[in-house]
C-alpha cells in the first residue's frame, strides 16, 4: 500500500520527461507505426486533472494507513483476494469463449473479446503475452544467476544500506517479475518484506513484462517511464520505513512470542 501512494509520482515523473524533452509517441494503438504525435499542449496542470482521482484515492490510503493501519491491511488482503478470483474467473471463461464462442453466443453484451482478441486482429493480445514471455524467459534465469553467484557483492551493498542479502536480491527480482521476489519473501526478516513489497509496487517489470509492453507499443516511452518508475520505488521505500515497516516488525514480534508461547507448551 504504501507502493500505491507513489503512483502518481511515477506518472509525473514520466510525463514531465516526455513533455520537457519534446518526445513523440505513437498516435495509434500498434507495433509498426511511426513515432510522430507531440505533446504538444499537453502540460503539467492537464495531467495533474487526469490524475485527481488517483491522486484522492492515495491520500484516503495514506490517512487510512496513519490512523487504522491494521485494519487497512485486513481490508486490503480481502480485496486481494476478491480481486485475484475475479481475474481468474474472467480470464478462463473468456479462454473457453475465446474456443467454444459459447458466452458472446449466449450473451449480447459479452464484453470480454479484448482479453484474448477483437474484431479487427485476432491475435495481438497473445503476441503481447508472447513477448512478455521471451523477456521473462530470460528474467528469470538472471534472478537465479544474481543470487547464485553474487551473494557476497548483495551481502556487501545490503550491509551498506541495512538491508538482508535476500532483501537485496528481491529488490532486484522485483524488477523482473514480482512473481520472482515473492519467491525470496519468505526468507526476508519482516523489514525487507515490507521494502521489496513497496519499491515492486512501481517497480515491479521494469526490466521484464512493462519492459516488453513498452518496447512493443511505444518505445520512444521507455527510458521516460523506467526512470519514473525507479523514482517512484525509492520513494515508496522512504514512505514504507515510515508508515509501514513499524507495524511490520511489531507484527513479526508479536508471531515470534506467540510461537515461542506454543512451543513451551
Amino acid at each position: 500500500m504504501s507502493g500505491i501512494l507513489t503512483v502518481p509520482i511515477s506518472v509525473l515523473v514520466t510525463m514531465r520527461i516526455l513533455i520537457f524533452s519534446g518526445g513523440t509517441v505513437r498516435s495509434d494503438v500498434g507495433t509498426d507505426g511511426p513515432s510522430t504525435a507531440t505533446l504538444d499542449g499537453y502540460g503539467i496542470t492537464k495531467v495533474l486533472i487526469n490524475l485527481l482521482p488517483v491522486i484522492i484515492v492515495t491520500v484516503a490510503i495514506a490517512a487510512g494507513l496513519y490512523c487504522a493501519t491494521r485494519a487497512m491491511i485486513t481490508g486490503f488482503i480481502w480485496f486481494g483476494r476478491g480481486l485475484n478470483a475475479a481475474i481468474y474467473m474472467v480470464l478462463a471463461v473468456s479462454i473457453v469463449d475465446h474456443v467454444t464462442g459459447f458466452f458472446s453466443s449466449t450473451f449480447s453484451g459479452w464484453g470480454f473479446h479484448p482479453i484474448i482478441a477483437d474484431a479487427s486482429d485476432q491475435m495481438r493480445a497473445l503476441e503481447v503475452v508472447g513477448n512478455v514471455a521471451i523477456v521473462l524467459a530470460g528474467a528469470f534465469p538472471l534472478v537465479y544467476a544474481i543470487r547464485t553467484y553474487m551473494d557476497r557483492p548483495l551481502t556487501a551493498v545490503g550491509q551498506r544500506f541495512g538491508v538482508s542479502t535476500e532483501g537485496t536480491a528481491g529488490l532486484l527480482a522485483a524488477t523482473t517479475n514480482m512473481l520472482a521476489a515473492f519467491h525470496l519473501i519468505k526468507h526476508m526478516p519482516a523489514e525487507d518484506k515490507v521494502l521489496v513489497v513497496a519499491f515492486g509496487t512501481t517497480c515491479s517489470a521494469l526490466i521484464g513484462d512493462h519492459l516488453a509492453f513498452t518496447a512493443n507499443f511505444q518505445p520512444n516511452m521507455i527510458a521516460p517511464l523506467m526512470i519514473g518508475k525507479v523514482v517512484a520505488g525509492v520513494t515508496a521505500m522512504l514512505l514504507a520505513l515510515w508508515i509501514a515497516v513499524p507495524t511490520a516488525k511489531r507484527i513479526e514480534r508479536e508471531r515470534a512470542e506467540h510461537d515461542a508461547v506454543l512451543h513451551s507448551q
